[in-house]
């Protein structure tokens, strides 16, 4: 309530939640609860949802499980190296 009336209201992020059939957005993560037969539990990430997971502007993704897709999880941690490669080299 105190920062919806100060001057910092404008600079709070929206808890806007994405009305497409599969995923939904709050607090900047990315879930798909959509593409489930059992929605009580939130779809794993695999390899063939990496530009979804990619284009977001979410921060954070639920949920991977190395057990039933590895590679996602191997491809996110080989484009986090090159970015951080990308950092260092320019600085």
């Amino acid at each position: 309530t105190l920062v919806m009336n100060s001057d910092l209201r404008g600079t709070l992020h929206s808890d806007v939640v994405d009305e497409g059939p599969s995923r939904s957005r709050r607090c900047l993560r990315l879930i798909d609860w959509g593409r489930m037969e059992n929605r009580m539990s939130p779809r794993v990430w695999r390899r063939e949802d990496f530009d979804i997971l990619a284009s977001s502007d979410c921060l954070f993704a639920r949920k991977f499980d190395p057990q039933v897709d590895a590679a996602v999880i191997d491809r996110w941690i080989r484009r986090l190296d090159r970015a951080t490669d990308g950092a260092d080299a320019a600085s």
